[in-house]
């Protein structure tokens, strides 16, 4: 009774830090500490109370909640998240369901920033929870170039086969030898007001290909290789990528977040 109890509260406990609730969080570790010391009347009083309240407060904090908008424009992108997020207990909607949508710029010097603000302006346009990621490709032979410049690199109208094609020639003019590199993604969610609920980061570690090969993902996903694997991101399946890819773990805690706010 008491490990069943004690397993409760620790889920509790990781709501109440989820949302940021001091109060709630000081009076759910008292519960936790009188039931490591055997206190039972008191445990149990206490896990009653705060049961029923987490319940409550997560009835009300979700009611108007259970649809998402992802925070991107990439049809790329738009497909892959949904199939990250498929499991997840909210339906997820693009851009595109939305009229009059105004492009929000991403003018952060850091994949997190960048995230952050196309969370918060989608979130107060749609007036719905948003989702979003900011992610790029470094190099480490460019100095982890493009980076978080990864989707302007060569100009907004330059295509992505243009791109890989100038990076593949800048590293040869580098002559540094190395190929290593990593996707990188920033992934956050904020509710419909804007404020942060959770964010979590995400890395892939590989090398670039000698030239570009295969027709899937999107983006830089032809010129790179995971590490472990022979193949770049534009041949391996989509269920492979959707297991070691940055945005594949940086979304795993985004989920695990979600599931813990419902399970209720």
């Amino acid at each position: 009774m008491i490990k069943g109890r004690q397993r409760k509260l620790r889920y509790i406990l990781y709501t109440f830090y989820s949302m940021g609730l001091a109060r709630e969080i000081t009076f759910a570790r008292s519960a936790f500490a009188a039931l490591k010391m055997k206190k039972r009347l008191a445990a149990a009083t206490l896990f009653c109370i705060f049961s029923v309240r987490h319940r409550r407060m997560v009835r009300v904090t979700m009611s108007n909640k259970r649809s998402l908008v992802i925070a991107t424009g990439n049809p790329g992108k738009v497909a892959e998240m949904k199939t990250l997020f498929r499991d997840a207990p909210f339906t997820l909607q693009s851009l595109g369901d939305f009229e009059n949508i105004t492009e929000v710029d991403e003018t952060g010097s850091t994949f997190q920033e960048n995230a952050l603000l196309k969370a918060r302006g989608y979130a107060l346009q749609t007036g719905l929870w948003a989702l979003a990621d900011d992610s790029g490709l470094e190099i480490a032979a460019l100095g982890n170039a493009p980076g978080v410049l990864s989707a302007r690199y060569g100009g907004d109208e330059t295509t992505f086969n243009k791109k890989m094609s100038m990076l593949l020639r800048e590293m040869e003019l580098a002559e540094t030898g190395t190929r290593d590199a990593r996707f990188v993604c920033s992934m956050l969610l904020v509710n419909e007001a804007g404020d942060l609920l959770i964010q979590a980061e995400g890395i892939c570690s590989g090398t670039i290909a000698d030239a570009p090969r295969g027709n899937g993902g999107f983006g830089y996903d032809p010129m790179f290789v995971p590490a472990g694997y022979a193949k770049t991101f534009g041949e391996l399946s989509t269920d492979v990528k959707g297991e070691i890819s940055h945005r594949a773990r940086a979304s795993r805690t985004i989920i695990r977040y979600l599931l813990a706010f419902t399970a209720v």
